[in-house]
């Protein structure tokens, strides 16, 4: 940078911000250089002065959710049990699921046409549960409640700090039964 362009530095930059400097204008005129610059400072400024609005609500943890490589599969830890009522068209069932570091214990109960998920995770880390891309609230023991039309539909998804533990849904874990 030559002194002459030194010299005209600030006034440059008052002007990519908005404040009209002649000095600055009758420079960038015969300065390629320094017009140059003076635009890479103007978008700059333009972009740092534009609005900013938040993301619709679940649009980040919707995003979250479509990383594949932070997710895992929990595993069932429980016997026949389950299998055996759903394939019997039981109207109450329960299951645990285990992952390293939390266990997810889960309530299927069918009550007026439609499945109560009820459950609770325990975890060294704070969960969050996402249903049918819908966030359920914990309780401060870690419990949880949504309901869905079908049984086929009580599969989710909880989010313990930087990955995503997989819950199938009742028909998929044990064999579809009944939907």
């Amino acid at each position: 940078m030559k002194n002459r362009c030194k010299d005209c530095w600030e006034d440059i930059v008052d002007l990519a911000e908005g404040v009209q400097n002649q000095a600055a204008i009758d420079h960038l005129a015969g300065c390629a250089a320094c017009r140059a610059d003076y635009d890479v400072l103007r978008e700059t400024f333009e972009a740092l002065s534009a609005d900013i609005f938040d993301a619709p609500n679940g649009l980040i943890d919707g995003a979250k959710r479509l990383m594949p490589a932070r997710q895992w599969k929990t595993v069932l830890r429980v016997g026949t049990l389950p299998q055996l009522a759903v394939a019997r068209g039981a109207s109450e069932f329960q299951a645990v699921y285990q992952e390293a570091s939390a266990q997810i214990r889960v309530r299927y109960e069918q009550e007026d046409g439609e499945w109560l998920v009820t459950g609770s995770i325990k975890s060294d880390e704070t969960p969050q549960v996402f249903s049918l891309d819908k966030a359920y609230e914990l309780d401060s023991n870690g419990r949880f409640l949504f309901t869905v039309r079908k049984l086929s539909d009580t599969g989710f998804e909880v989010a313990v700090g930087d990955r995503w533990l997989r819950v199938p849904a009742a028909t998929e874990a044990f064999d579809d039964g009944p939907g």
